[in-house]
């Protein structure tokens, strides 16, 4: 389990990934598709 040491340095990475702005509409568009949807609850 991460502490929160841990999460902390693991979000500050995350703000330095690079993401193609077509990758990002694709996460968007699943994300969108799935929120709502039973099977993926």
């Amino acid at each position: 389990m991460a502490g929160p040491d841990q999460l902390a340095a693991g979000r500050d990475a995350v703000r330095h990934v690079l993401v193609a702005e077509e990758v990002l509409g694709y996460i968007v568009d699943i994300v969108a598709a799935t929120r709502g949807s039973p099977a993926c609850a």
